[in-house]
């Protein structure tokens, strides 16, 4: 199979926003330290979070005002970078509110924000585009669905009384998803693995079944408030089974990735590795109490396995900055 080169060049002198992948990252793994009881690890992570997302934000808006033409978005990293974004700081603002941060005007610029970046895209058919500018296969384009489902969960769990409004950009987000993964089945097994983009961001498609896990979960502990209890297990049932979905996903990416791997040097691409596997983690500690203790363990397993994976990227940085 051969190898994937992300692009790196994002459109007409848009600047490269994959880093913000790494945001994303930090703050899902703050957010399952919070879950697995380890406070002091979560804060940590936020605060890293924060220093982490705001030092990109003004890269990003330094290199905006350096440039002289309206930027477009037209690449596939550039689509990626951007939806990243979106997704990075709604999860920030997710782990937030569980510190009892509520900052209203965050949850209308979330929604500002990939309006935004839609319409810098401007192509109706880019949320089921699954080719790239290089003719492959591009797993990493599901990116989009990732960053709606991300604002549905931010602002439902906002306490605004956007859940209704959340409830609906979820549940479309969800439908795009499996519209994309359908075409994106059909169109592996009429090309071959060959045809496949195996970059590091092919993990997030491992992600998104986790993180619904998260939505349909959030939403059961909602109608609960109400009495809604066959709903509210109906939810639950639909998490386990979305949970279950990444756990047969995750060997899958993780053989196609390696069958590709472009061995120790650095890609922005891979930090989209470390969010699915913490994702993962946040499930699973969310449905520990349906399925038991073994749950707790499989969660720290991954919240750590997170961590370690972050730390060897890190390593590659440095090795890359180095020796290429």
């Amino acid at each position: 199979m051969p190898k994937c080169r992300f692009a790196m060049q994002t459109g007409n002198s848009f600047p490269d926003l994959s880093w913000f992948a790494l945001s994303m990252s930090l703050g899902i793994i703050s957010i399952s330290a919070y879950y697995n009881g380890l406070e002091t690890l979560s804060l940590g992570f936020l605060y890293t979070d924060i220093v982490a997302i705001l030092a990109l934000t003004g890269w990003f808006l330094i290199m905006v005002l350096k440039t002289h033409n309206r930027p477009t978005c037209q690449s596939t990293a550039c689509r990626y970078g951007l939806f990243s974004a979106v997704a990075a700081a709604s999860i920030l603002a997710v782990r937030l509110s569980y510190s009892g941060i509520e900052i209203p005007w965050l949850y209308y610029m979330l929604l500002s924000l990939f309006l935004l970046a839609a319409f810098l895209i401007s192509k109706p058919s880019f949320p089921l585009q699954i080719w790239n500018e290089m003719g492959k296969i591009d797993t990493s384009l599901s990116i989009f669905p990732i960053s709606m489902l991300s604002v549905a969960i931010a602002t439902s769990a906002s306490g605004m009384g956007f859940q209704a409004f959340a409830s609906v950009l979820g549940t479309l987000s969800i439908i795009i998803f499996f519209v994309f993964q359908g075409r994106l089945m059909a169109s592996i097994f009429e090309h071959g693995l060959e045809e496949i983009c195996a970059s590091g961001a092919l993990f997030i498609n491992f992600g998104f079944p986790a993180l619904s896990a998260i939505f349909f979960h959030q939403l059961s502990n909602q109608v609960l408030i109400y009495g809604m209890l066959p709903i509210h297990e109906l939810l639950i049932l639909l998490s386990v089974i979305l949970w279950s979905w990444a756990t047969v996903l995750f060997p899958v990416m993780a053989a196609i990735y390696l069958a590709s791997s472009s061995g120790i040097r650095f890609a922005t691409s891979k930090l989209a590795m470390v969010f699915p596997i913490a994702v993962y983690s946040v499930s699973a500690s969310l449905l520990s109490s349906k399925l038991g203790t073994v749950m707790e363990t499989i969660s720290l397993a991954f919240l750590f396995s997170s961590i370690a994976v972050l730390a060897v990227l890190a390593m590659e940085l440095t090795y890359s900055r180095t020796h290429f």
